[in-house]
């Protein structure tokens, strides 16, 4: 009956095989911030676990395709395997890569959502908090899918390239 704020993360996790020594993420990001204390240079290339390893959350400021959608991937070379999200960027504006790189806690999300990641008072005080009014609706389109085999990585990363290009 009232109106309500509205926030959406899609967290969709990749983990061990996918994720290991060497695998890399693949966004078109003209822009990444690091949120916190950490290092932005070699983000998008995964090592192996590590012990003590704190989170690390990377905000990336995409590109869209002509068609308005977003190709994100996590893709391991060597083995030929991972995996993708296609997201609208005018439903879905904000992607973040969250990374726990840890031994015993290894895998990595990569997550469009309709907000930063400094939540609701942040997002209302920005000007960018959603609030649904009563019987309002959002439709939000999400793809999912495997890329199998070395070809089908080089092409989803041509794909990704050719918007930062």
């Amino acid at each position: 009956w009232d109106p309500t704020p509205h926030m959406l993360l899609y967290h969709v996790n990749a983990g061990w095989p996918v994720v290991d020594e060497g695998s890399e993420l693949l966004v078109p990001a003209r822009a990444v911030h690091a949120r916190g204390d950490h290092p932005v240079e070699g983000y998008a290339t995964f090592h192996g676990p590590r012990p003590a390893y704190v989170e690390q959350v990377f905000e990336h400021d995409v590109v869209a395709e002509a068609a308005g959608t977003v190709p994100v991937g996590i893709a391991n070379r060597a083995l030929g395997i991972g995996l993708y999200e296609v997201f609208r960027n005018d439903q879905l504006p904000f992607h973040f890569l969250w990374r726990m790189l840890g031994e015993g806690t290894y895998v990595a999300g990569i997550e469009p959502c309709t907000n930063r990641t400094g939540g609701r008072l942040d997002a209302r005080e920005r000007g960018e908090l959603i609030v649904l009014e009563p019987g309002e609706t959002r439709t939000y389109d999400l793809e999912l899918g495997a890329l199998d085999g070395v070809a089908e990585i080089d092409a989803f990363a041509a794909r990704v390239g050719a918007l930062t290009a």
